[in-house]
């Protein structure tokens, strides 16, 4: 202003002309800046003292007019047992409008202004609403008023044990108290009927594999198919994990003998032996094949119960070579055994997507010749010069070698580069745990048999059993468990089947939910022991000496089975 003054006005001049003899600092500030000495400008009080008191008696004038609309020498009843701490303390002064002992200055006045927001009567706080129509609420403090409210609006037959925002919806429209949303996501999160019938399951990270080179890793799957020629109703892949090359054959029968023939004569036989092989949890769970990978100095690698993402390459990579079997036959399904070699050839010498490399180029080093190249030459079957010597031959095959390990190199790493993406992705557009479980957590585990049920009964199966304690994290993302008592469970279960258990403190119903679902169990593991008599079978191997007794072993839900 002083510094934009226009010539025009007098009054101004001559004011700054006044101020100019003392020879100030002019300095701008702007209003959000200068809150004190506006504030100051505008007071109209004389002192200090006299503002102090006459802001001290305005504010009790206006939270006892606002709380209460009674006399000053009446006293509210109020409950003091339902309250503690800061609330106590605003409902004792809402109820005698009295300082209370022992406080001081500064923490009467956070009284006073905390007690805007609440109104005494019947001896309870209620809290005011924030908008104009809306309704008081009954303020909760105590302890097992709360965890009755909570069992009222979730575990009781007409709440329907609905989920967290549903019963906070109800509570918040009806009472308050700080932290309400956390406790009933505690509450909810822990109750037993809830977790063991829940629907919501969460994943564990991808773990994904590296192969380090060729037959490092080979993956084994069997595929049940219609009666073919010669009998032939099974078909068992093997495919190499870098490569991607497969090797397949018909079985008339899944026994362990008949798959450990092709894995010995079909991948032994002609690359030697194998850096490991994987394969689930079928015939290959056996003493027998257990003996016969011992003797060739093979690891075995069963992957865990309903875990295919543990061979996920052999489950990938065998529809492709279904489906083409099921449009050479044109219908004529009995032809399969016989069209098998020429469709495993086909997906042999197709351009793998991931590496960009035939599977029969990367093992055995050269691209092979189609039939066609015989009717419209190529340049690889074009007649080499004559009258070359063995060395020089010799030579064109070692450059023809070294070719392959770039070449294996690069598949290698663009390997790798896929699956890291793949692992990305998977993380990304999954649920995964909240909280990592460590060893001595309680767990549930879930009863992947109902994925494989379309009876109606199913939709009031309980889907979760346990709880069970976990003895150990293994690196594969699969958990090894125990029973309460210490039994360990004779298998490992993926991570993706497991979640934590989350125990509400002074449960007594936990213990009779367990002692029910244990004598639910062992009854019917005697009526499976009365229908089900013992029976054993005999495997042997030619060049597997010991044989192995299969006797059927009685497994409740309770064992995992």
């Amino acid at each position: 202003m002083i510094a934009n003054c226009s010539p025009l006005d007098i009054m101004m001049l001559r004011w700054i002309a006044y101020v100019q003899n003392f020879n100030p600092e002019l300095k701008h500030i702007t209003g959000k800046e200068n809150v004190v000495a506006d504030m100051l400008s505008r007071a109209r009080y004389e002192g200090e003292e006299e503002m102090i008191l006459a802001t001290e008696k305005e504010n009790n004038r206006e939270a006892w007019c606002r709380v209460n609309e009674v006399s000053v020498s009446e006293v509210l009843p109020f409950r003091e047992d339902l309250y503690s701490g800061k609330l106590h303390d605003i409902g004792l002064y809402l109820s005698t409008l009295e300082k209370p002992d022992g406080c001081n200055d500064v923490e009467f006045k956070k009284i006073c202004q905390g007690a805007y927001f609440f109104l005494l009567r019947e001896g309870y706080l209620w809290k005011r609403p924030k908008q104009k129509d809306g309704e008081f609420l009954r303020v909760v403090d105590d302890q097992d008023t709360k965890l009755h409210l909570l069992q009222e609006f979730h575990d009781t037959l007409w709440a329907g044990h609905r989920g967290v925002w549903a019963i906070y919806t109800k509570l918040k429209e009806r009472y308050w108290w700080k932290g309400m949303y956390s406790d009933v996501d505690l509450f909810v999160g822990s109750c037993l009927h809830c977790q063991f019938y829940s629907k919501v399951r969460h994943r564990d990270g991808l773990v994904p594999t590296f192969p380090l080179s060729i037959h490092f890793r080979w993956v084994l799957d069997l595929v049940m198919m219609p009666s073919g020629l010669w009998g032939m109703k099974y078909l068992v892949f093997a495919r190499e994990d870098l490569s991607n090359y497969v090797e397949g054959r018909a079985l008339r029968t899944k026994s362990t003998e008949n798959i450990c023939h092709f894995i010995l004569e079909d991948i032994f036989f002609r690359y030697g032996s194998v850096g490991s092989l994987c394969a689930d949890r079928g015939n290959l769970d056996s003493e027998v094949a257990r003996a016969f990978f011992q003797h060739y100095g093979v690891k075995l690698k069963l992957i865990s119960a309903y875990n295919l993402e543990g061979i996920g390459k052999s489950e990938r990579g065998h529809p492709p070579i279904v489906h083409a079997l099921v449009k050479e036959c044109n219908g004529r399904h009995r032809e399969w055994p016989r069209l098998l070699p020429l469709t495993l050839w086909a997906d042999r010498t197709t351009h793998c997507s991931t590496t960009g490399y035939m599977p029969t180029e990367s093992i055995l080093g050269q691209k092979p010749i189609m039939p066609t190249e015989e009717d419209v030459p190529t340049w690889a079957i074009i007649p080499w010069e004559d009258g070359l010597d063995r060395e020089s031959l010799l030579a064109l095959r070692v450059r023809q070698l070294e070719g392959r390990q770039d070449y294996l190199i690069d598949a290698q790493e663009k390997l790798k580069q896929a699956r890291l993406k793949n692992k990305f992705k998977f993380d990304k557009t999954h649920h995964l745990k909240p909280k990592q479980i460590k060893v001595g957590d309680w767990v549930l585990v879930y009863d992947s048999s109902l994925e494989n049920q379309h009876s109606t009964v199913r939709k009031f199966s309980q889907r979760w059993f346990g709880p069970y304690v976990v003895l150990a994290v293994n690196d594969n993302a699969t958990y090894s468990l125990h029973e309460l008592d210490e039994t360990p469970l004779r298998i490992v279960v993926v991570g993706k089947r497991v979640k934590l258990f989350k125990k509400q403190a002074g449960n007594s119903e936990l213990m009779d939910f367990l002692d029910l679902e244990r004598e639910v169990l062992e009854a019917e593991e005697v009526q499976y022991e009365q229908q089900i008599p013992a029976r054993s079978t005999m495997l042997e191997y030619r060049t597997a000496s010991p044989s192995a007794n299969g006797n059927c072993v009685l497994r409740s839900k309770s064992s995992l089975g």
